[in-house]
């Protein structure tokens, strides 16, 4: 049976005079209440709410009524919380076990799992073993019915999978504001800004008569000059500038700035950010997808390849390191296990590729993403590719697209290795790890960083 994860935030009065970390011995609202910038994560909120007369008695904590979970009801499946599949009494059994999670207070866990587990006319529904919560817990200042306060240990953050008639959902509810500022998962993007009205951006030779290639390179400044931001941006948590590509005509392009709001933690992905762009521009023109797609090729890749350099394969040197043009196989399996943990292996067995770079030489091992609906090899893409430089005389002898790849993953490794800055690619954040990223010709690749490929081999 496979389990969604659905995100959520607990609301809870109990903490409504304020919360007091106990290190402090000052009062902080860090706990139960969801306000200001982070409550902007959750675009479509919804919320469920506790129907219970009394929460649940427990002889080591007592705390008032009124709690609910706040969610993004664009971020869960479609009828978790329909009353056929989420029934009254599950509704009270859920926030029985959240009460219980939340308030362990100074019970241990496995003492915790004991209630949850022996009692299942409180608790049925939760699925055994499945509850954890945050290693971080902290003393905090909570209110019973008669507002009387009382120091409890609270998580920032619990988590336990709960099964109804058509389905088993994980639930990882946050109770710390701090804690879910950091960590929320999804970014939404809530509106798109082009940088020229869309007549105007759809015609290569109307865009050109508006002011030489240098300025139209540079035109963010129209985006944020010209348009009235603090409006569009109301509401949202950042706007994040998205240069992608633009053909002026068959032998010339430029990199043209989008703008795009979002709602999140931290900026969109490329990936997002491509696809919000292409859909604004197939929903407010009447230009056709194979018109936007020859203007703007960019936003039109929906597939992504992930390259992870072997950092640590190298031979040391008195003069200096140099990485290996001789490599064991058995040591590159090694490294693949623990750096593509996330991919089955017969997915491994079928697309994994290895390719170097006239930029160090490092050997790179490659997996296109599950996902991917046509690309699944660098090498379908790019048969003429070699580890050549733009200097040598074997460079010519690659296609123009692939002298593009070539040119960019040399400019990538190069910024990775610190051997050079650049603003020409986007850091992107993924399940903890970091990447740099490109794009050339229908893909996007993801180059792992020497800083989280060690966390992995490590």
């Amino acid at each position: 049976m496979s389990t969604s994860t659905i995100y959520g935030f607990i609301l809870d009065d109990s903490t409504s005079k304020g919360s007091r970390i106990d290190l402090t011995a000052e009062f902080d609202k860090d706990y139960g209440t969801l306000v200001g910038e982070p409550a902007n994560y959750l675009v479509n909120k919804g919320y469920v709410k506790d129907i219970r007369d009394t929460r649940l008695v427990m002889s080591d904590v007592s705390v008032k009524n009124g709690v609910s979970i706040v969610f993004d009801t664009d971020r869960i499946p479609e009828g978790v919380f329909d009353g056929n599949n989420f029934s009254v009494s599950d509704q009270s059994r859920f926030f029985n076990i959240v009460d219980r999670l939340l308030f362990q207070n100074t019970l241990t866990d496995s003492a915790v799992e004991t209630i949850l587990t022996d009692d299942s006319s409180l608790f049925n529904g939760y699925v055994q073993e499945s509850a954890i919560h945050s290693d971080v817990r902290k003393t905090t200042q909570i209110y019973n019915a008669d507002n009387e306060p009382s120091d409890v240990i609270v998580p920032d953050w619990i988590e336990f999978k709960y099964s109804t008639t058509t389905g088993e959902y994980t639930f990882h509810l946050w109770f710390s504001k701090k804690s879910f500022s950091e960590n929320y998962p999804y970014v939404t993007i809530t509106n798109v800004l082009p940088p020229f009205n869309l007549s105007v951006l759809t015609d290569p030779a109307k865009l050109l008569q508006y002011g030489n290639l240098n300025m139209l390179v540079s035109s963010s400044t129209y985006i944020f000059d010209q348009t009235n931001l603090e409006a569009i941006a109301r509401d949202q948590n950042g706007v994040y500038s998205f240069p992608t590509k633009y053909m002026i005509d068959s032998s010339r392009s430029i990199q043209l700035p989008f703008a795009v709001t979002y709602c999140g933690p931290k900026a969109p992905a490329p990936l997002e950010c491509r696809k919000a762009i292409r859909e604004y521009l197939e929903s407010n023109t009447s230009v056709t997808s194979d018109v936007l797609e020859a203007i703007l090729p960019e936003i039109y890749i929906s597939c992504r390849f992930y390259i992870a350099p072997l950092w640590d394969v190298y031979s040391v040197r008195s003069e200096r390191d140099v990485y290996n043009s001789i490599w064991k196989l058995k040591t590159i399996k090694n490294k693949v296990d623990k750096v593509f943990t996330e991919f089955s292996e017969d997915w491994k067995d079928n697309y994994l590729e290895m390719l170097t770079n006239a930029q160090s030489k490092v050997i790179a091992v490659s997996l296109p993403d599950t996902n991917n609906d046509t690309l699944f090899s660098v090498l379908d893409q790019h048969p003429t590719y070699q580890d050549y430089s733009s200097q040598v005389p074997g460079w010519k002898y690659m296609t123009d697209a692939t002298q593009e790849f070539a040119g960019k993953l040399i400019r990538a490794m190069a910024v990775l290795e610190g051997t050079t800055i650049s603003t020409e690619f986007r850091t992107v954040e993924l399940n903890g790890l970091d990447y740099i990223s490109f794009a050339a010709g229908k893909a996007e690749y993801l180059l792992l960083t020497p800083e989280s490929y060690r966390q992995l081999v490590s």
